[in-house]
């Protein structure tokens, strides 16, 4: 058609005189990648970094039977034992109980380790109101 020019990019059949668009073969050095593509591959090495980083231990951390410590935690393994996390090792004690005077029947609580001499709990009520 005279004085009509194509869209660029394409051109005018000589026969039909319709427009044609070039192929797209997605393939060569202009193929351009897809965006939805980009943003997949990103998330997936987001979540593979992220994954490592939960594996691997924290600086001074401590582990004892399977339980992972971190750096100055301090824990009961025993009621009698008490350890703390010393940036990567763990140093445990035992636990040192006083010696109960003038306590005729020391208890010791369930999950502790020193006895201690219970106090008599009063009988009834011993409520006093004084009133004027």
């Amino acid at each position: 058609m005279p004085g009509h020019r194509p869209a660029p990019g394409g051109h005018r059949s000589a026969r039909s005189g319709h427009r044609t668009e070039p192929a797209a073969t997605g393939a060569g050095p202009a193929a351009a990648p897809r965006p939805g593509l980009l943003l997949l591959l990103l998330l997936c090495l987001a979540a593979a970094a992220a994954a490592q980083d939960r594996d691997l231990p924290e600086a001074g951390s401590c582990l004892q039977d399977g339980h992972r410590y971190s750096d100055k935690d301090v824990w009961k393994p025993e009621p009698c034992r008490i350890c703390v996390c010393d940036t990567g090792t763990v140093l445990c004690d035992e636990i040192m109980c006083e010696e109960l005077r003038d306590c005729p029947s020391p208890e010791i609580p369930f999950g502790e380790c020193c006895p201690i001499c219970p106090t008599e709990q009063p009988s009834g009520c011993n409520l006093f109101i004084s009133l004027h």
